[in-house]
Formats: C-alpha cells, sequence, structure tokens
C-alpha cells in the first residue's frame, strides 16, 4: 500500500516502472486511501452513499461520449437509484458517440 498515488499514473502508462510512476494529483482519489476504503466496502450502505456521488462526477467529468452511453446503460442496470436516475450520455446519440 506504499506510494498509492501513483495509481493512476499506472493506469494510464502501464509500461511506465514503479519507481518512475508520479502521483497525478488532479486524478479523482478514493474515500480516504485505499485502507479506509476496503474496510467501507464492508458496509454496502456505506460504500454506496460514499462512492455514487463519485461515479456520477467521474461520468460527467471525466467519461468520453463512448464512455457516458456505456455508463448510462450500467446506472440502468445497477438497481442504484442516484445512478438509475443519472444521465450521463445527456446529449450523446447512441452509436454516434464520438470522443471530443
Amino acid at each position: 500500500m506504499f506510494n498509492l498515488t501513483r495509481h493512476s499514473h499506472h493506469h494510464a502508462h502501464g509500461e511506465v516502472p514503479y519507481q518512475d510512476l508520479r502521483p497525478y494529483p488532479e486524478a479523482p482519489t478514493m474515500i480516504n486511501g485505499y485502507l479506509t476504503t476496503i474496510l467501507i466496502a464492508l458496509c454496502p450502505p456505506l460504500w454506496h452513499k460514499l462512492m455514487t456521488p463519485k461515479v456520477m462526477e467521474w461520468d460527467k467529468k471525466y467519461a468520453s461520449d463512448e464512455e457516458k452511453v456505456l455508463a448510462r446503460e450500467a446506472n440502468q442496470k445497477s438497481g442504484i437509484k442516484a445512478l438509475m436516475n443519472s444521465n450521463p450520455a445527456e446529449g450523446v446519440v447512441a452509436g454516434n458517440a464520438h470522443s471530443a
């Protein structure tokens, strides 16, 4: 769990050796590090209360048009009311999505 702030860099550039990974300060973060996140995940109602807004923010701020279409489909299947009522793909025509 050492230097996990570098995790975003690993996902963006998987070929970079661990020791060369750098933190992305602007990247979305977990609730309060990995250990806290693991503990919170053991209580699903608390997990959903804390993570659903983060998922909705990600969909709105960071998702490409294609990802927004996929997110809308996944949100509808999730059974989580807040996600089901959100519309990350608003303004995106399914099948005609493109990245900006």
